[in-house]
């Protein structure tokens, strides 16, 4: 039955006629006029509903004849909800079913997975679990899982609205942490790192602006002074452990790129030998705290010095000599990701995208380490200008440049697999490949031409990928370019005077 509306009570003759009827009992007046036969009134329920049964019965059959296509969701969405069912709900509306996708979408493509010692083989998921755990009690996770996966279709499908409400989700967010922050009980949970985790996620998914990067970095610093409130007791599961190990790796890039000092207690963590050996790489993470720390004291000092020269130089060839066991791959070479292109399975694929995040780390910290040589080289040939400090400055220059290379032809390699892969841990790939970009960005060798072709790159990423933030950083470096056609960094320009020596 379906409401019809509001009708006519009048008897049939009057209503075909389209004249008004008086109801009169036992005829109307306007049947007795024309000698007609009045045929009675309608029955209430018969004015208010009408019978639709046979034309539901024949839409149903042509359903059942031509049945219409549901959208697939992609193997990330698939496999995940496979696995955990448990966290999504049914959907009894459009609203609903919008945040179940945006939950799969975000945690097919951004659950990145933590490597220790104990658990290599597809890593650890320890985002899940607290995702799980917060949904059942209406914390703050669920919700900012669902605000990134939000803005993160909103970007991919150009919708502002999808956008607005990502917004509207994350205001509710920041209320609901704030609450758990002020409760001693709930504090430290793994709850509140994460949700101070996916809050700086979130700001680079939906890259408002320069603004959504101050964000980022509020977000990160609030997850740092939780991790090390927590101490040691983090350790205790590999989800405590998981989560420290997803914040001290955000951290380190943040620091390398700033030259800030890493926090005392990510270096206490590091000397533990106990927890040393639970780590998957432990000889890179230490390479990549000296780094750290090199370019925090030479960003102190103001300057280059002999003790800093000697301690660059050192880390360099550690660098060199450093040979991964988590896989295999030489001096000059580095890891293939080939086999992406005929996986599916983002578990399958994950540890070799994460080499591939790897391999970029490493080559992006020794062109910043090279930098500091090229300033102490350089230094030395404007006390002596022998042919001695001639030739060191112009191997100094020409290592960097080489190392330039690598990065380019490394970004460009591991785009075109990561553009044909079809799981989505592709995503993590590409966000990987951003961060070298700046770095190229950023170092006394850099050229026009290394700005032209890092924003070309930039808008490629954002469009094969869909990334908003790399849409972000080629209009940042575009408007450098526009604005002066002969931009290049103030440390280039300040010592053009002997880059050609």
């Amino acid at each position: 039955m379906g409401y019809s509306g509001k009708a006519s009570k009048g008897c049939l003759p009057c209503r075909e006629k389209r004249t008004k009827c008086d109801l009169a009992q036992p005829s109307c007046t306007q049947c007795i006029r024309k000698n007609r036969e009045c045929t009675g009134y309608r029955e209430e329920q018969d004015i208010v509903f009408k019978n639709e049964t046979p034309q539901v019965v024949r839409k149903t059959r042509l359903k059942k004849k031509h049945p219409q296509p549901t959208p697939a969701a992609t193997p990330a969405e698939h496999s995940f909800a496979q696995q955990y069912p448990s966290v999504l709900v049914q959907r009894p509306s459009r609203r609903v079913g919008l945040n179940n996708e945006a939950v799969l979408h975000f945690l097919g493509h951004y659950n990145e997975k933590f490597f220790a010692s104990f658990g290599r083989t597809g890593g650890v998921d320890y985002m899940t679990p607290v995702f799980q755990s917060d949904t059942a009690r209406g914390g703050p996770v669920a919700e900012i899982i669902t605000a990134c996966g939000l803005a993160t279709l909103g970007a991919m499908k150009g919708s502002p609205d999808l956008v607005t409400a990502a917004r509207v989700r994350q205001t509710k967010v920041l209320r609901l942490l704030q609450q758990q922050l002020q409760d001693p009980n709930t504090a430290l949970t793994n709850s509140s790192v994460l949700t101070c985790l996916f809050l700086s996620s979130f700001e680079v998914v939906s890259c408002s602006g320069p603004q959504s990067m101050q964000a980022y970095t509020e977000h990160l610093k609030g997850a740092v002074i939780l991790a090390g409130l927590r101490g040691r007791s983090q350790f205790a599961d590999s989800i405590g452990h998981g989560l420290y190990v997803r914040v001290r790796g955000m951290l380190i890039m943040q620091c390398l790129q700033a030259r800030e000092p890493l926090p005392d207690f990510v270096l206490e963590f590091m000397g533990d030998e106990e927890l040393a050996k639970r780590e998957f790489e432990a000889p890179f993470i230490r390479l990549l705290i000296r780094s750290c720390q090199l370019l925090s004291d030479h960003k102190t000092a103001g300057s280059m010095n002999e003790a800093l020269a000697r301690e660059a130089q050192a880390l360099m060839d550690d660098w060199l000599d450093w040979r991964p066991i988590f896989g295999a791959w030489g001096p000059g070479e580095r890891p293939s990701t080939k086999v992406v292109r005929r996986k599916t399975d983002p578990d399958e694929i994950y540890h070799i995208v994460w080499l591939a995040i790897a391999y970029l780390f490493q080559q992006s910290t020794q062109i910043l380490i090279s930098d500091l040589q090229i300033e102490w080289t350089r230094s030395q040939y404007k006390i002596i200008a022998s042919p001695e400090t001639s030739l060191a400055l112009e191997e100094a220059i020409n290592a960097q440049l080489t190392l330039c290379d690598t990065i380019k032809d490394s970004v460009v390699y591991y785009m075109d697999d990561f553009s044909a892969c079809q799981a989505a841990t592709r995503t993590m790939g590409a966000h990987s490949l951003l961060w070298p970009l700046s770095i190229l960005l950023s170092i006394s060798t850099t050229t026009p031409d290394h700005f032209v072709w890092s924003a070309k790159r930039a808008a490629k990423i954002a469009e094969v990928f869909g990334l908003k933030q790399a849409q972000m950083v080629a209009d940042m470096i575009w408007m450098g370019v526009q604005a002066s056609p002969s931009y290049i960094t103030p440390l280039e320009t300040s010592n053009r005077d002997t880059s050609n020596a």
